[in-house]
């Protein structure tokens, strides 16, 4: 997901993309992702995305050696799982 200038962005791999104007439609009732008159906003919204998430990296307490090591050499493009942490009162 991803968020420029008035416009949300969504996409996981396997869907269809969404694209939502929150300026218009706050409540993101009116998915324009397959609207022929967002075609150009929807590629430069992905482009961003793709861009952003091959630049990404996370968090870690070993080496990106260490990393492509364990993952037998490959690069890996994948979002970050876990559990959430909670907060007792």
């Amino acid at each position: 997901m991803i968020r420029a200038s008035q416009l949300k962005f969504v996409h996981f791999p396997g869907w269809p993309p969404q694209l939502f104007d929150l300026r218009s439609d706050p409540r993101e009732f009116h998915e324009l992702g397959r609207s022929p008159d967002h075609n150009d906003a929807r590629h430069e919204r992905y482009d961003h995305l793709t861009i952003r998430l091959l630049k990404r990296e996370n968090r870690t307490t070993i080496t990106k050696e260490q990393a492509l090591k364990a993952r037998g050499g490959k690069e890996v493009i994948c979002p970050m799982t876990g559990k959430w942490a909670t907060t007792r009162n």
